[in-house]
């Protein structure tokens, strides 16, 4: 107000809610070749997000996509209303085992008879490459070394299957072989 005139005006501001959630634990630790579906609760709800990087994606947009990357990566998802942009992260691990797993018998002979000693083994890995991984061999007859080896000592008892499960962070798998004794 100044002195006997007064000038006044009015506006309306429209406040537009925003916000993303990827409903995924922040890290995900998967296995490589695995798939990880990405899934968002957006606000405004018929937004829809974009996502970077676009590597390893089924698409660069979308509210629900999917993800096979093949190392470990951090993806950002953003939605964008006019005057504002929103972002979520999410970190995915990717692990692998070793590339050849399959067990061998050493010697190599079949049937085998009571008492022989077989070496249940498989090619050698850089154990740097997998700084966290184990194995348990399941139960099985004739056991002459610890069953949380990676290769295996027998003394052929009767046939059987004899299994190893190896496990490196968020990658498992079980080998089998069944030797035949007679």
């Amino acid at each position: 107000t100044r002195g006997v005139c007064e000038i006044s005006d009015t506006f309306t501001v429209t406040i537009t809610p925003i916000d993303i959630a990827i409903l995924n634990p922040d890290t995900v630790r998967i296995c490589l070749g695995e798939v990880v579906d990405l899934q968002l609760d957006i606000t405004p709800s018929n937004a829809v997000a974009s996502w970077a990087p676009a590597l390893w994606l089924s698409s660069n947009t979308g509210n629900n996509i999917q993800a096979t990357p093949q190392t470990t990566v951090t993806y950002f998802a953003t939605v964008n209303v006019p005057g504002c942009s929103k972002t979520d992260r999410i970190v995915i691990e990717v692990d692998s085992l070793p590339a050849d797993r399959a067990i061998i018998a050493d010697p190599e002979k079949d049937p085998y008879c009571p008492g022989d000693v077989v070496i249940l083994r498989s090619t050698n890995y850089e154990p740097s490459d997998f700084p966290d991984i184990t194995f348990q061999w399941l139960p099985g007859p004739g056991f002459e070394t610890p069953d949380t080896l990676w290769n295996m000592v027998i003394s052929a008892i009767d046939t059987a299957t004899y299994s190893r499960v190896i496990i490196h962070r968020g990658c498992i798998d079980t080998v089998s072989i069944t030797i035949n004794v007679v």
